[in-house]
């Protein structure tokens, strides 16, 4: 008994509209009622096919927990990194491990998992502010955030991390926070804080009081018997003077250099038997 419904549709495969005689119909013909059902299928399929591969990349994640004893290849698959990673993490303390041969190291099941325990105590220290002094608890380390320790020091985050690298101190870094320890930046700011001489502070003000005299042609060299003196060239003298602060007289466009000052620096030089621009 045919049908004299005509019902306007539109096609759940291809999306077209088309007539219906029946209010049960979805598609506009056979080619996409098969291709609808097909890729259903198929997504079906691989469904089924991704549940697998979880369940049994799971038992396999279990099955490496329950080991006793892991290699630096089954840390970094837990881990989701790179053996490198890995590598890193075992030379700067932070995962234990133990060389049993030449090419082959071994990571202990609960080194492994006190990681994660000691990451989030690492994780805690950083919500914390830390205090610039000293803790009562020698064991425990303590750590400056690095907000902390440019404030402490007074400089640009790139000024601190040089500084850091500069003197071998090795940075914690906890989810997106960097920590440094806290007796190291002590220590170096310690030394930072000391006030650097200069070596030719007092060679300076000596220069100053001659200046201060009245100064004589006779009393001087010219640049040219600097040159033949201490054996560098005119520029370099020229830098060398202005350092030292050496009195000189200026005659027309001739420039004449006191000769007590100037034989100062030969002396000096001929002291450690070597005339650099390190030691000028």
């Amino acid at each position: 008994m045919s049908s004299n419904l005509k019902i306007l549709r539109k096609c759940e495969c291809c999306n077209q509209t088309f007539i219906a005689k029946k209010t049960v119909t979805r598609f506009c013909g056979k080619a996409c009622n098969s291709r609808y059902y097909k890729s259903k299928a198929r997504a079906d399929k691989i469904q089924s096919s991704d549940l697998e591969t979880v369940s049994r990349d799971f038992k396999y994640q279990v099955s490496h927990l329950e080991r006793e004893v892991l290699s630096v290849a089954e840390v970094a698959y837990l881990l989701r990194s790179h053996k490198g990673t890995v590598y890193g993490m075992i030379n700067s303390g932070t995962l234990k491990a133990a060389k049993i041969h030449t090419r082959k190291t071994v990571v202990l099941r609960m080194d492994f998992l006190s990681l994660f325990d000691r990451q989030m105590w690492l994780k805690d220290i950083a919500k914390k502010p830390v205090e610039p002094q000293k803790s009562d608890d020698e064991s425990a380390p303590s750590y400056y955030t690095t907000a902390q320790v440019i404030a402490l020091f007074g400089k640009s985050r790139e000024a601190v991390y040089t500084m850091l690298q500069r003197s071998g101190i090795e940075k914690v870094k906890v989810g997106k926070e960097i920590l440094i320890p806290k007796d190291a930046v002590d220590k170096l700011y310690k030394q930072k804080s000391v006030p650097r001489t200069d070596p030719l502070d007092a060679e300076r003000r000596a220069n100053q009081r001659l200046a201060s005299k009245p100064i004589r042609i006779s009393d001087c060299y010219s640049i040219e018997e600097c040159v033949q003196l201490l054996g560098k060239e005119r520029g370099l003298l020229y830098a060398i003077f202005k350092r030292r602060n050496v009195p000189k007289l200026r005659v027309g466009h001739y420039v004449y250099f006191l000769k007590r000052a100037v034989d100062k620096i030969a002396k000096d030089a001929m002291k450690v038997n070597m005339v650099t621009n390190d030691e000028f």
